[in-house]
């Protein structure tokens, strides 16, 4: 029988690479209390090697592909991650252009970057913040969720994959008013009172997945928004 402390082990091992004292220790010590399953490595220099890890999270700012260059071999399926305050368009463009599955602002909270992670680790890239151009899900006819109407659906879609409540106005040619009821009754029917919920949920249900796989002009679809309602 295994020893008890192998079924306590964390399921994912996040490498996070040097940056600021104060990110660093903050950034591992929200993730140890939003997600105790992901075990956050503090690497001192880039030339440490913490083992194998699922996740590579960098500053694109201080940090260059070479230099994550030997964390790629040593854990050739985890997946890059871009962590900056910075989320100049071209800045975004040149992360996915190298390889960052996704690119997330320091600003957002502890929650939505533990969903953002699982989002990632499930295989939907979802993305934080930035890139306003870019197709969205078209909605399906059949099969709704919860109850939800084809607007609602329409509606919780878009704020998956990132809209602000006046994208989505723009988008579906609603009035703002209009927006904020469908989110109020959408919400409503699938439980969420926060729209970080509402984003996992579409997660978990498949409106953030842009066909199952990740193209070429997907790196030029939009990023999450920090949650407004």
């Amino acid at each position: 029988m295994p020893p008890e402390s192998v079924g306590r082990a964390p399921r994912l091992r996040l490498a996070l690479l040097p940056d600021a004292p104060l990110v660093m220790a903050g950034t591992a010590d929200m993730l140890s209390r939003v997600a105790p399953e992901i075990e956050v490595i503090c690497l001192a220099d880039t030339s440490q090697d913490p083992g194998r890890v699922d996740f590579i999270v960098y500053d694109p700012q201080r940090h260059d592909m070479e230099e994550l260059a030997h964390l790629t071999r040593s854990s050739p399926d985890a997946l890059k991650v871009a962590f900056s305050w910075s989320t100049r368009p071209d800045l975004v463009d040149d992360a996915y252009r190298q390889g960052a599955a996704g690119f997330l602002s320091k600003e957002l909270g502890a929650d939505e970057v533990v969903t953002a992670m699982r989002a990632l680790r499930a295989g939907h890239h979802v993305r934080f913040l930035v890139q306003p151009y870019a197709p969205v899900p078209q909605s399906s006819t059949s099969g709704r969720p919860n109850g939800l109407t084809q607007r609602e659906l329409e509606v919780l879609e878009l704020v998956t994959v990132g809209c602000s409540n006046d994208e989505i106005a723009k988008r579906l040619f609603l009035s703002i008013n209009s927006v904020k009821s469908y989110i109020r009754t959408g919400y409503r029917k699938i439980g969420a009172t926060r729209r970080t919920q509402a984003v996992l949920w579409g997660v978990e249900h498949g409106l953030a997945t842009f066909d199952g796989q990740v193209s070429a002009g997907e790196a030029e679809q939009p990023l999450l928004s920090s949650p407004r309602t």
